[in-house]
């Protein structure tokens, strides 16, 4: 853009140059309008020539400055995976996908494929529309490794966090099949294996990558992805798994009777914290809040 205002400068200025003015000053019109009120007093078409100046500059910085703080904040979240996949399941999910760049290296061994997309989707990922960069062994259905990238204005905090965004694609992946649950968990969980809490390292549990759910009276719980960042998302991730509308989710309690009533309240959540919710069913009946038994 720079280069083609200069060069446009430039081209006038030769050409001004050349025949000392523009023509269009000996038309009646621009000799009513331009030349006797303007040019042919002293200083008048200086001041505003300094003036346009100062204004097209101006414009030209703002609009550099705001492309730039679009792209100078970026998150990237590099994972080396080496877990199987499920090379089907795989297609169906690059199906779904906006791929904009595929790479193959193959030798007697191993045959690699890279894949990457930009996600399309922005209410998944705060707003933020992540590019992703896929590293997997087609002859030996494994994932090797994958690269997040999000970019953000810098002039504003972000919304989701690299931990986030990387539990969020896996989990995608698990509920796509291409990963076994198991695997999918295993790779996060690698991660967060000690968090600070008040000061102390304090050790992760092996498998707590998710939210433990029941409503009372029931003995087991569900589990729900650990990271949702926002109430209403955590209010649909249970709704989902109890087969129930977001609304009818009344209360959310956090052992043993702590109300999760806002989003500062989910931020506080850590993996494997045990949640009891209280769902109106159809006719009307609402669960009782009730003091949650020891897990088994």
């Amino acid at each position: 853009v720079m280069q083609v205002i200069f060069a446009g400068s430039l081209a006038f200025e030769i050409l001004d140059r050349l025949t000392g003015e523009w023509s269009v000053v000996h038309t009646n019109w621009a000799r009513a309008y331009i030349v006797d009120p303007f040019m042919s007093k002293p200083l008048v078409w200086f001041i505003i020539s300094m003036m346009v100046w100062f204004g097209v500059g101006t414009g030209v910085f703002t609009l550099m400055r705001d492309l730039n703080d679009k792209t100078a904040g970026v998150i990237t979240y590099r994972v080396k995976v080496n877990k199987s996949i499920d090379l089907n399941a795989l297609d169906g999910y690059l199906s779904r996908k906006a791929v904009v760049a595929e790479d193959g290296d193959a030798d007697a061994l191993n045959a690699n494929q890279k894949v990457s997309w930009v996600e399309r989707d922005p209410s998944k990922w705060e707003g933020y529309q992540p590019k992703v960069e896929m590293i997997y062994d087609v002859k030996h259905g494994f994932l090797l490794g994958v690269y997040l990238q999000v970019t953000r204005r810098a002039s504003k905090p972000a919304k989701l966090r690299p931990e986030t965004l990387k539990m969020r694609f896996f989990t995608e992946l698990q509920e796509a099949g291409v990963m076994a649950p198991d695997d999918a968990a295993e790779v996060i969980d690698n991660t967060r294996r000690r968090q600070t809490r008040e000061g102390e390292m304090v050790a992760v549990e092996e498998a707590a990558v998710f939210l433990k759910v029941k409503v009372p009276g029931e003995r087991h719980y569900r589990e729900i992805p650990f990271g949702r960042q926002s109430y209403l998302e955590l209010r649909e991730e249970i709704a989902h798994k109890f087969d129930c509308k977001p609304v009818q989710v009344a209360q959310v309690f956090k052992e043993p009777d702590i109300l999760i009533a806002d989003d500062d309240d989910v931020s506080r959540l850590r993996p494997g914290t045990v949640l009891e919710v209280n769902i109106d069913k159809r006719g009307g009946k609402k669960y009782a809040p009730a003091s949650l038994p020891a897990p088994p």
